[in-house]
Formats: structure tokens, C-alpha cells, sequence
């Protein structure tokens, strides 16, 4: 497995899709991948980072080319929606298969490319929404005489599947003389912690669940 993290340089991501070109003879340059070798590309968005895009149209000649895509498309900016729709024309020929992290993700993904034809799927990289419902019958916490606690690292959105957690937890802890505590532990840039503790409310959980925010040097 060979991985890479070449720095782009430090723009504001609005610019930054407008020295993609650049990036993509650097990376030629500097960065060797045998040919036909299958190369995924994970992206935290769409068009996420501009380095991102330059990996997977760099490569596409000799290898076929997924992207992993972590988060929701965004739409086009006004300023530069010409040049991003023709950096999407590139990429959606490059790449063989855009892989979301939910259904939401990948929808977001077609309406970006809706008039361009792209292959998409998605496979949760959490709870899916089938298993929250598969667990009345599953013991996957402690036993019941001992207090569990299950920790969700990551930034809270709304595709990681996190309310399923909180769905999890409401059926982990039915008759339990102790309860599970579920601790979220990651950023909340878009608010959506707001959102995790009225569902936590609403399932009667609140009491067990705790969201800590960024750990550094402190054990979770």
C-alpha cells in the first residue's frame, strides 16, 4: 500500500481549484504508482482538496481510480463555476467510482455532477441504519451488572451515521441496571451536536450520552 499527502499550497480552497493543473505535474513528477494498480483517492468533501482532484486526474491514464468521499458536495461557487465545472468534467472521466459515506453523501455527489455522467455508490463508514435496528436481540456492551462505555471519535456530522449511534444506545440500555454511556468525542463545526441531543432527549438517552469535544492529551 502506498500512501501520499503531498501539502498543496496554502490558498483558501475557493482558489485553490485553480492551481490543480499545477498540482497534477507535480505530482507526475514526484510521485511513482505502478501502472494498473488500483488507486483510492479519499477526499474529506467535494471538491474537498484540491490536491485530491490533481491524485486522481494525475493517475487515471494508468490506473483505475476511486474516490472515497468523507463528506457532502458542495455546490459550485459563482466566482469560479466555469472552471470548477470543467475541473468536475475531468475528474468525473478519471475517476471509475465515487464511494460515499451514506446515502445523503452520495446524493449530494449526483447533484453536483447532475448533468455530468458519473458511476456512485456508498458504504457507512459507521452504524448503518439496518443495524440500529438489529441489536434488540445482540449483546454488544458490557454485562449488565457493569457500566459499558462506547466512544465515537470523529467530527459530528450528519452522514457518519451518529444518530444511529444514539438509536443503538436507547436499546443497549433497556433494563439494564447500569447503563451504557455513549461519549462523542470530535469537533462540531456545523452544530449538529444541537441536533444529537434533542434525538438524545427525544430516545430518553441524554442522561448517558456526553460529548466532549476535541481530546488532546486526555484519555476519553
Amino acid at each position: 500500500v502506498q500512501t501520499c499527502a503531498l501539502p498543496i499550497w496554502g490558498l483558501r480552497r475557493c482558489t485553490e481549484i485553480l492551481f490543480i493543473p499545477f498540482e497534477v505535474l507535480r505530482l507526475r513528477r514526484n510521485l511513482s504508482i505502478p501502472s494498473g494498480v488500483p488507486l483510492l483517492v479519499i477526499n474529506g468533501g467535494y471538491p474537498g482538496s484540491g490536491v485530491a482532484l490533481a491524485v486522481a486526474i494525475a493517475f487515471s491514464q494508468t490506473s483505475s481510480v476511486f474516490m472515497n468521499v468523507h463528506g457532502f458536495a458542495a455546490t459550485r461557487s459563482q466566482l469560479f463555476s466555469i472552471l470548477e465545472s470543467i475541473i468536475d468534467r475531468r475528474v468525473a472521466k478519471a475517476v471509475k467510482l465515487f464511494i460515499g459515506v451514506s446515502s445523503s453523501c452520495t446524493t449530494s455527489i449526483k447533484q453536483r455532477f447532475r448533468n455530468i455522467p458519473i458511476d456512485s455508490t456508498f458504504i457507512y463508514n459507521a452504524i448503518s441504519p439496518s443495524s440500529a435496528h438489529d441489536t434488540q436481540e445482540t449483546q454488544i456492551a458490557s454485562p449488565n451488572d457493569k457500566q459499558g462505555v462506547i466512544g465515537v471519535i470523529g467530527t459530528l456530522e450528519m452522514q457518519k451515521g451518529q444518530s444511529f449511534a444514539l438509536q443503538v444506545l436507547s436499546v443497549l440500555n433497556r433494563g439494564r441496571a447500569k447503563k451504557v454511556i455513549l461519549r462523542f468525542i470530535g469537533s462540531d463545526p456545523f452544530n449538529f451536536g444541537s441536533q444529537l441531543k434533542d434525538e438524545a432527549n427525544l430516545l430518553g438517552v441524554a442522561k448517558n450520552v456526553e460529548f466532549c469535544g476535541i481530546l488532546t492529551s486526555r484519555k476519553a
